[in-house]
């Protein structure tokens, strides 16, 4: 099982992205398959949030730990230290690229469309 470890403000965070990260977040996101094709190329703000929160949710849960954070909770986390954005897109690519047996373009940082 692939699951990386985010550390900030001297806390470490699982995060995993699997099909169930993936099935939770297209669900979350009201996404079909063919919209989560497009996520490389756009992704809002809200959906990247969404999605980091899942990535830990899913590693915290593969982990047998209890992961109580809300979607803004993950947002204060990135107030706090900006370079987590960019680490999980790295890390769901890494995982993304695993199980489909491709690396998927992902969206950098600057081109995050806010919605």
């Amino acid at each position: 099982d692939m699951i990386d470890i985010i550390t900030t403000g001297g806390k470490e965070y699982y995060i995993r992205f699997g099909f169930n990260a993936l099935r939770i977040f297209s669900n979350e996101n009201n996404l079909s398959l063919s919209d989560m094709d497009k996520l490389g190329n756009e992704i809002s703000l809200q959906q990247t949030l969404s999605l980091i929160h899942v990535g830990f949710r899913e590693g915290s849960r593969k982990m047998k730990q209890e992961f109580t954070m809300s979607i803004d909770d993950v947002a204060d986390l990135l107030d706090n230290d900006p370079t987590i954005m960019q680490r999980c897109m790295e890390i769901f690519q890494e995982h993304i690229g695993n199980f489909t047996g491709e690396k998927q373009e992902v969206a950098k940082k600057k081109e995050i469309v806010q919605k």
